[in-house]
């Protein structure tokens, strides 16, 4: 867990003001109002959509209904 070097290095649309992760799956909000949604498996992005919300998100969670 403590290495000098990072994991994995993403380029993102804008800062990061929200990040949760379960599971498989990460979920990222950023300053220009955008989600992106990446699987941990691959490292891949699996969609990116920009946010219903008129403000940006500062919160943001994965859930399940179960």
């Amino acid at each position: 867990m403590r290495q000098p070097n990072p994991v994995a290095k993403i380029q993102l649309s804008d800062r990061v003001y929200a990040m949760d992760a379960k599971g498989q799956a990460a979920v990222v909000g950023t300053a220009d109002r955008m989600v992106h949604v990446f699987d941990m498996n691959s490292g891949s992005l699996v969609v990116s959509y920009k946010s219903p919300l008129q403000y940006q998100t500062r919160t943001i969670s994965i859930f399940t209904d179960t």
